[in-house]
């Protein structure tokens, strides 16, 4: 889930991160934008899952408390690696 633009998306797009992920939300193709409620309720229908199936990661906290607000399991994660591999560890998530 990405509040991101075309240009941007096919700049990063085929980084190796996004290898681990068969599906990618992003806002220009929504049309909705973090911490839009909205946005994390299309996502939890597109998914075809119960809110608490989800593990949300962001670096904002607005992103993050809002994504809650609506049952989805969230944490708050700067770019740093090691808080990216504890927050998966703590939900069992081992890539």
């Amino acid at each position: 889930l990405s509040n991101t633009n075309s240009i941007h998306w096919e700049a990063i797009r085929n980084y190796p991160i996004f290898k681990h992920f068969s599906r990618h939300f992003l806002s220009f193709q929504l049309g909705l934008h973090k911490p839009d409620p909205a946005l994390y309720r299309e996502l939890i229908q597109k998914l075809n899952a119960k809110p608490q199936e989800i593990l949300y990661l962001d670096d904002l906290r607005e992103n993050v408390l809002e994504a809650r607000s609506q049952g989805i399991e969230s944490e708050i994660v700067r770019e740093n690696l090691a808080q990216i591999k504890y927050a998966l560890q703590k939900y069992r998530i081992y890539l």
